[in-house]
């Protein structure tokens, strides 16, 4: 199987991503808490930074992924 095939089957794995989704929904409202919190908190949604609100998740779901694929490719060497 070439390594492109291990690592789609890898991300496409049911645990893979409900662990990754877990991490970053947890993580995300941690981050986002911390970086935008006072606007959150007083439900200022017009001033709410979208495209950091939203990346704020993104960040911690791919790391999550990466790690889980780089683990999972060296158990199999």
């Amino acid at each position: 199987m070439s390594k492109i095939r291990k690592i789609s089957s890898i991300a496409k794995s049911k645990d893979v991503l409900h662990r990754a989704f877990k991490v970053a929904l947890i993580v995300g409202v941690i981050l986002n808490l911390i970086n935008q919190g006072e606007i959150l908190v007083i439900f200022a949604w017009e001033d709410l930074n979208y495209n950091k609100f939203f990346l704020t998740f993104l960040v911690p779901f791919c790391v999550s992924m990466y790690t889980a694929i780089s683990i999972n490719l060296n158990k199999e060497c």
